[in-house]
């Protein structure tokens, strides 16, 4: 069984020359900066992770992590590079703080600092060392080695005592001892990394209470001739630095930059005075680990979430450009916005007359005024086409004003009545086709043709509070308008039908709908809610056009206003408290923030040849913003997976050979579905993320895969998956695929129903505590286990059993062709946590196994008919149930050896791996039976619980658990009794084994397990 690939927490990072060396697991990676190839894949250090990568002269590559260490050869020229292992991996007794290589190439001997504030000189060679131990003994969360060689090398330790301890190797008291030449106190927390630059002299410091220190090192008579005399120097607290929420893992000093990263999330850039120049919300919420900075200013950063980012160096502010067009108290700004070449257009109130100022974009000046003496009030709504090439301005009189672009002037065309009441709100569907909207929800969609205008249809808005459009847009024969109150609807422009066709209450909550974008043939709506909302159009050239929403995204904003497609990118405009913001879905991550006071105002943004565009009103002035969009906009090196733990995957089972799709979720509450490709070569991924989904409020505990059609060349799904919250989500996945190559675009996912046992907040029971009104304090349920089974009677019906935390086995009922569900059983059971269910068919009845916390095995027959459910435990030798562990049962798969017989692999948390054969009896009454042929149990396989199994078809089981280990069994049946033997072991590169899933590849006769927990490792096995 082969390492195939990985994707974890990334722990180290350095840049050298053109190529960034990348430590993820036990795997180091190197990839080229300009092309982002994988250059060298290669198992450095299993399996132990790679913690820290040194360079030395550019020839040597040190490789560290836990207790092991190994040296590379390196070679770098302009196009390539390689690496090569000098000897082998050393192995040591305490684990590595740091290492360097002190000498010259010629001298084989490395520092090495270790947890025990004790430092080896050791000999590559012949491996061996002397040991210099600190008169301090005390365990080290962080350290650093400076100096020119061995003997004049200073040690910065950092101890779990708040204390950093500085050192030298040569100031021995006696033959083993070193006494300590400075301590530095300060920090209230575990000291975490010391950085010192001794080109300035600057020891930069991070810890356990959320702070970054920068201290200054002084010393007599000290220049580039006399180093710092240790002994002697002084060390002075220069300046604390405040900015992250959590512990702070690293600080590196770069030229006069202090660059900090934490548990946070969080980039800080500081300058040496302490300020924070800038900061940035970087790896989706995931810890941040490692950081390194390349000679052409760019900032790499590695997370917990698999990712390699890459930032400019400098603060984002340094890049824009600024500037105030208008600043005059007595002129009143109402409404701004950018034209088709750049320009800005202010409409202005001053002296009671209405004005249009026009600056140009290159200087900023002033270019022409238009008068605009048809409104004399303050009331305006001033709105550009969607070529931005024609201005549209409605008044409180119910007249639509045009303004047409001749040459470089714009002038006036023409002034229509289209309503008796005041415009509530306008918005373009085309280059000369609008939508206003008036009182008591009249909406008139207006076309402007040579000698007037042209009503094409007039609807009504149902009832509410504020009865006005906030967005619209057309697609074919459909207007689709989103309103004041958060809902949606969909009008067919050619009938007579002033109703809407379709409508979608109160989608994006109770604030507001944002727009509507018509993008890939496929509406998107943004809102105050801050999500983006995807919907498909289907049959919508026949009589009764539909949209079906398909699924949602979240955006770490609160007002999510518009939506643009730049090239293959969708960047999400909108304002998080009192800053607009710019979000980019694909990379999901903030790129700008700009303070403009809020979402309240007038304002627009274009990206326009490569530069963002952002100009506002606040405290009457109207201000530009401009900033490279290469600046801000740097694709992630590395692409990782989810962000926290895996709790559950599956395979889909295609027919196609060349093909593997994944979907997977677990503590980040994101649904993945993902493509593992057939490729042999190691240097290309073997899995990329198709698309991430959102909608659970709690984690991803378990998934079930329903297949409803299967061809060659089509496959549809339904997937349902539950977990925390007591809430299961039910969504249709369709994949068109050819044989040999699969896009994104191949799959779709729809998200068509969320259930909650409880209910959400707002409909859940409340109850009188005193005079207050408190909501039912029932602890939440979590659903621990799915399994669903077609009705044999009733194919649109499925039954979805499903083990819960609270000790009850659920049965719900899902009907596909009406999408509803309802709850038609729930089973207690003991008063036990039921971790596992499982549903099968025998002889079209359908049988239950669950599996609890008291380590005990039941059956269940279940059946349903004329809506009476029953549902009775079945004996199994004669008893209700059989103890098959101690405690919780965490794992198991089952196989069918016949038409009666059964293979049942468990694993648990008292470490225990255990075989069942057992046979189903139905009798000539109907009464089933269970009866256990044979077992086998182990309780020396693992040492830790076991979390996930496979049972193979050629008589092999492989079992992980949370010590590690993958173990291949050997098992064998000879009549009435079962045994198995050990036949191969392997250690894992991820923390926190949750499970294991088979995927098969037909064309290259290949097995390939894909373990989960604190990341993904993919093994592949030859057959």
């Amino acid at each position: 069984m082969n390492f195939s690939d990985l994707s974890t927490d990334v722990l180290a990072v350095k840049c050298i020359s053109n190529y960034v060396f990348i430590g993820i697991g036990c795997k180091l990676y190197a990839i080229c900066k300009t092309d982002y190839k994988i250059k060298i894949k290669i198992d450095a250090l299993h399996p132990d992770n790679i913690h820290g990568i040194v360079i030395k002269s550019n020839s040597k590559l040190i490789v560290y992590g836990g207790k092991s260490l190994c040296v590379f050869d390196l070679n770098i020229s302009d196009n390539d590079v390689s690496i090569n292992m000098l000897d082998k991996i050393h192995r040591f007794d305490d684990w590595i703080i740091d290492v360097d290589w002190l000498g010259s190439l010629r001298d084989s001997t490395l520092t090495i600092l270790f947890a025990h504030n004790n430092v080896y000189n050791y000999d590559l060679s012949d491996q061996n060392f002397t040991n210099t131990a600190c008169n301090e003994i005390c365990l080290l969360y962080a350290g650093t080695i400076s100096g020119q060689n061995y003997e004049k090398a200073i040690i910065f330790s950092g101890t779990v005592f708040q204390e950093i301890l500085i050192w030298s190797i040569n100031n021995k008291t006696d033959n083993r001892y070193s006494e300590v030449l400075h301590r530095l106190k300060g920090h209230k927390g575990v000291i975490f990394s010391i950085f010192y630059n001794p080109t300035n002299n600057l020891i930069c410091s991070t810890s356990d209470d959320r702070t970054v220190r920068l201290w200054k090192v002084s010393s007599e008579n000290m220049d580039d001739q006399n180093p710092i005399n240790w002994v002697n120097a002084k060390i002075s607290l220069q300046t604390t630095m405040y900015g992250h929420l959590a512990r702070v893992w690293r600080a590196v000093l770069f030229k006069s930059v202090i660059i900090s990263i934490g548990e946070d999330s969080r980039i800080c850039f500081w300058n040496l005075s302490g300020e924070l120049i800038h900061k940035i919300e970087a790896h989706q919420g995931a810890s941040i680990w490692c950081i390194d900075i390349s000679e052409d200013d760019i900032v790499y950063t590695g997370g917990a979430d698999g990712y390699v980012n890459c930032w400019p160096l400098g603060s984002i502010k340094s890049y824009m450009e600024n500037h105030i067009l208008l600043e005059n108290k007595d002129i009143i700004p109402k409404n701004v916005n950018f034209i088709d070449d750049g320009d800005v257009f202010i409409f202005i109130n001053c002296d009671s007359s209405n004005k249009i100022l026009h600056f140009c974009k290159k200087q900023y000046q002033l270019k022409y005024t238009y008068d605009v003496s048809d409104y004399p009030s303050t009331y305006c709504i001033m709105e550009l086409s969607l070529n931005r090439q024609r201005i549209a301005l409605a008044s409180i009189k119910g007249e639509v004003t045009l303004y047409d672009k001749t040459q470089s002037k714009w002038m006036h065309s023409c002034t229509y009545k289209v309503m008796d009441s005041k415009i509530y709100s306008m918005q373009w569907l085309d280059h000369d086709i609008v939508a206003t909207c008036g009182s008591e929800g009249v909406l008139l969609i207006i076309k402007f043709v040579s000698n007037g205008i042209q009503v094409l249809s007039e609807h009504i808005l149902p009832p509410s509070r504020e009865r006005w459009t906030t967005s619209a847009c057309m697609h074919k024969n459909l207007l689709i308008c989103g309103d004041r109150m958060g809902s949606i609807f969909i009008y067919k422009l050619d009938n007579n039908s002033k109703n809407p066709l379709q409508s979608f209450k109160k989608i994006h909550g109770r604030l507001g709908v944002q727009s509507c974008s018509i993008i890939d043939s496929n509406l998107i709506s943004t809102g105050r809610d801050g999500t983006l909302r995807f919907y498909t159009f289907s049959n919508v050239d026949s009589i009764t056009p539909t949209v079906n929403f398909l699924y949602t995204k979240s955006t770490p904003m609160d007002w999510a206003s518009r939506l643009l497609k730049i090239e293959n990118n969708h960047y999400v405009l909108g304002f998080k408290e009192e800053d607009f913001v710019i979000y980019d879905v694909r990379l999901k991550r903030i790129l700008l923030t700009i303070h403009c006071g809020g979402g309240h105002r007038s304002w627009d943004c274009i990206i326009k040849d490569k530069l963002i565009k952002f100009v506002y009103i606040q405290k009457r002035k109207v201000c530009t913003v401009t900033i490279p969009l290469n600046k801000i906009c740097i694709p992630p090196l590395l692409s990782g997976f989810h962000k926290k733990e895996i709790y559950c995957i599956k395979t889909l089972p295609l027919l196609s050979k060349h093909h593997n799709i994944l979907i997977s979720g677990g503590e980040d509450c994101s649904f993945h579905i993902n493509y593992i490709n057939s490729s042999t070569s190691k240097l290309k991924p073997n899995f990329k993320l198709i698309n991430n989904y959102d909608g659970h409020l709690s984690s991803i505990k378990c998934i079930s895969i329903l297949s409803l059609t299967i061809y060659e060349n089509m496959s549809k799904f339904l997937i349902f998956s539950g977990g925390g919250r007591a809430q299961l989500k039910i969504w249709e996945i369709i994949i068109n695929f050819s044989e040999s190559t699969f896009v994104n675009e191949d799959l779709s996912c729809k998200d068509l129903l969320s259930y909650m046992l409880h209910g959400p907040d707002k409909e859940r029971n409340k109850i009188w505590v005193g005079k207050e009104l408190m909501y039912n304090a029932d602890p939440e349920t979590r659903y621990m286990d799915i399994s669903t089974l077609r009705n044999p009677d009733h194919t649109c019906d499925i039954f979805i059993f499903i083990a819960c935390s609270d000790g009850y086995l659920r049965t719900l009922n899902y009907n596909v062709e009406s999408n509803e569900i309802k709850l038609i059983d729930s089973l207690a059971y003991k008063s036990r946590c039921i971790l596992k269910v499982h549903a099968f068919l025998y002889k079209k009845k359908i049988l239950i196994m669950s599996m609890a916390t008291d380590g005990l095995l039941n059956f269940w027959h279940f059946s349903a008919s004329n809506e009476i459910v029953s549902i009775r435990n079945l004996p199994i030798d004669d008893k209700l149930n059989i103890s098959l562990h101690q405690s919780g049962i965490n794992s198991f798969d089952i196989k069918v050896v016949n038409d009666s017989e059964y293979i049942l692999a468990t694993g648990g948390d008292d470490n225990l791996l255990s075989l069942l054969i057992f046979e189903i009896t139905l009798t000539s009454n109907e009464d089933l039976f269970i009866r256990t042929k044979s077992s086998w149990k182990s309780t020396s396989s693992h040492h830790a619980q076991i979390t996930g199994l496979k049972l193979l078809n050629d008589n092999r089981l492989v079992s992980v658990g949370t010590d590690k280990q993958l173990l291949v069994h050997k098992y064998s049946v000879d009549g009435s009794k079962i045994s198995s033997i050990l036949v191969e072991e392997k250690t894992l590169c991820i923390s926190d084994v949750q499970g294991l899933t088979l995927c098969e590849n037909q064309m290259t006769n290949t097995e390939l397990f894909c373990i989960y927990g604190k990341g993904l490792q993919l093994l592949k096995n030859s057959k």
